[in-house]
């Protein structure tokens, strides 16, 4: 008995530790897009192409470009409108997409749980 009290002890723990470390890294993932915010230049997109290289669409103003960057250099592809890109909606910066998915993980382990 002594044991199983022991486990489910280190498991609201783990449970606790987990939920501690989510909202953290939202709080701190918030206080550095708020520094980083400018009102005229925002990264909309990356890709990785290897290791050390990037594709990245950029906005600057009313521009959109299209940069490589790398280790020691940035190089400017080309530009492209706003027609031609797929845009999220005003307001919907990618967070939710990742809240929504852990959300969904939590809910699955909360489900295999023994209920009582």
């Amino acid at each position: 008995m002594e044991s199983a009290i022991q486990l489910l002890t280190v498991l609201i723990i783990f449970a606790l530790v987990l939920v501690v470390t989510y909202f953290t890294t939202r709080w701190i993932g918030n206080y550095q897009k708020g520094r980083s915010r400018g009102r005229n230049i925002e990264l909309l997109d990356a890709g990785q192409l290897s290791q050390n290289q990037y594709i990245q669409l950029v906005r600057v103003g009313e521009k959109y470009l299209i940069l490589a960057v790398s280790k020691d250099n940035v190089t400017l592809l080309g530009e492209s409108s706003r027609d031609e890109l797929q845009l999220d909606e005003p307001g919907d910066d990618g967070r939710q997409n990742s809240a929504d998915s852990f959300q969904k993980l939590l809910e699955a382990a909360k489900s295999k749980l023994p209920h009582k």
